[in-house]
């Protein structure tokens, strides 16, 4: 094999290494904002809200307490996330557990120009798949939209 070949191959290995922080597949970890609950609900009627919208998004409920309710959504056998749905008699609050293959890390956003001869000390913040902030996101709307068709039970 020619040397020009071989330093091509590798330069291509070093590509795929560094692409997924580099190409943007890594952004700030966002959890969607409090979903406000209908006036009148009762926690009975809110669960079944969740459930249905956790159903509706293939997620699968891993455990569910009083006010709480994990969560976990796998996507292609690989991509892995679970979440904590907390609520209350106002909110309803999704925030994140754990992930697997999404990249979870604590980092700077790629949004901030870092000089490293700087003194300015930069925030890290959780970074992960740009992908897990618009699932959690589907399913903070599919909750809002069973609220607003799920009876209220007495």
């Amino acid at each position: 094999m020619k040397p020009q070949t071989m330093i091509g191959y590798l330069l291509g290995l070093v590509l795929l290494l560094i692409a997924p922080a580099s190409w943007g597949v890594v952004v700030e970890l966002t959890d969607p904002p409090a979903i406000v609950i209908p006036a009148g609900y009762t926690d009975t009627a809110t669960t079944k809200a969740i459930k249905f919208a956790l159903q509706q998004r293939k997620w699968q409920l891993l455990a569910e307490e009083v006010g709480e309710i994990t969560a976990e959504l796998a996507v292609h056998g690989r991509h892995q996330i679970r979440v904590s749905i907390k609520y209350d008699e106002r909110y309803i609050r999704i925030r994140y557990l754990d992930s697997r293959n999404m990249y979870y890390q604590m980092g700077i956003p790629d949004s901030e120009e870092v000089d490293e001869w700087s003194d300015t000390t930069y925030k890290k913040v959780p970074l992960i798949h740009h992908r897990y902030n618009s699932w959690v996101k589907l399913l903070a709307k599919n909750i809002q939209k069973a609220l607003r068709t799920t009876p209220v039970l007495n």
